[in-house]
């Protein structure tokens, strides 16, 4: 299963910010059987939004520049193809009844993943690639540690409604919760606390929970800051979050920036690449990223992103209600983390926004179900 993995090495190898785990998501597509059987339902129609809002991009730049950038179209657009591409393939998987197996991979990735990488940024320093030392954060194998808060985020909220159904022991359960929560803490990450706090609110706000459930996550949030304290740790981590860079002032002016380029535009929006081209660096914000570069088109692509996987998890309640409440929770929680990155190039969001398709043979009858279609290779 391919995993959001970006090693910092690699930057200078390919000199672009194409990343290993590209390799692996091509790989997959190339394993993909020669028939994809997909549902009929809305959530497909994203990857090709995604698609055509990107290509409106580059007819724009090449309006008023002339020219496209290397970036816009190694980067951006055949990126969007690749994750484009990938989703279909994840999508037939999870319409032919993969999706919990998927789950339960992607899970264990991200713990083998987190642990390794943890184990060489505090202790060991003994995997050369792994050169992206931002003290005092750990960002992973990824280039970011706001986009690996913003994986480890997603990480628990899923384990935390899923992970019974795919994790049989107690002490696997309890081992993976508390290392998801370690890995988003390290991170520093204010964007990722924030997400995976608002995606559980969502989760609440779409779940019945009982008195005593709320007295036991309570109790057990009661329970680690005590320990936290006693122990040090607390105390630590604090001291790490104040030396922890800020980088808000710089990120809100990179925003403030974008919107006051949007009305030089006509309406039209600056077109794609240009804002790094401008800059010398991206926005740390997907919805005014999309609006600046291609206008209504792309802010209406950001909404779409965020309406129609939210609905379609609100609709699987009645079939899994486990299984919604993880797709939901991951989808609050990238749309959150989306406000402080560019996250639409995040595969665990379109790995989360495939998962929103219901196998072919649900709960209801066959006969009830809504059409496929079917996609042939070569």
């Amino acid at each position: 299963m391919p995993q959001q993995l970006e090693l910092d090495a690699f930057k200078s190898v390919s000199e672009t910010r194409f990343a290993p785990g590209d390799i692996l998501l091509v790989l997959s597509v190339l394993a993909a059987p020669g028939v994809l059987r997909l549902r009929r339902e809305p959530v497909s129609l994203l990857p090709l939004f995604m698609v055509g809002t990107l290509a409106y991009g580059l007819i724009v730049t090449l309006f008023r520049a002339g020219e496209v950038t290397a970036w816009a179209i190694n980067v951006k657009l055949f990126g969007a193809l690749l994750l484009g591409v990938w989703f279909f393939v994840t999508a037939h998987h999870v319409s032919e009844g993969w999706g919990p197996k998927i789950i339960r991979v992607w899970l264990i990735g991200m713990a083998v993943n987190g642990a390794i990488a943890y184990v060489d940024w505090k202790w060991f320093d003994v995997l050369p690639f792994l050169d992206a030392k931002i003290d005092p954060r750990f960002g992973g194998m990824q280039y970011d540690p706001n986009n690996a808060g913003a994986a480890y985020a997603v990480a628990l909220v899923v384990h935390w409604r899923y992970g019974h159904r795919v994790f049989r022991s107690s002490a696997v359960r309890g081992s993976l919760s508390v290392l998801f929560l370690l890995l988003l803490v390290f991170t520093r990450s204010r964007g990722g606390l924030i997400a995976f706090g608002i995606a559980a609110l969502a989760i609440f706000a779409a779940t019945h929970i009982s008195v005593a459930k709320l007295s036991r996550f309570a109790f057990i949030a009661f329970a680690a800051l005590l320990i936290g304290a006693s122990s040090g740790i607390l105390g630590d981590t604090l001291s790490d979050w104040e030396r922890r860079p800020d980088t808000v002032a710089a990120r809100e002016g990179q925003i403030d920036e974008a919107l006051r380029w949007f009305p030089e535009s006509n309406g039209l929006g600056l077109g794609l690449g240009e804002s790094r081209e401008r800059r010398g660096k991206i926005t740390h914000n997907t919805a005014v990223w999309l609006t600046s570069e291609m206008s209504a088109v792309g802010l209406a692509m950001f909404a779409v992103a965020v309406a129609l996987p939210i609905h379609a998890a609100l609709r699987r309640k009645r079939d899994d209600d486990d299984l919604a409440m993880a797709v939901l929770g991951a989808n609050v929680a990238m749309v959150v983390a989306s406000l402080g990155i560019e996250a639409l190039y995040q595969r665990q969001w379109w790995l989360f926004i495939a998962l929103c398709i219901p196998p072919t043979m649900s709960s209801r009858t066959a006969a009830s179900a809504p059409p496929t279609v079917e996609l042939r290779s070569g």
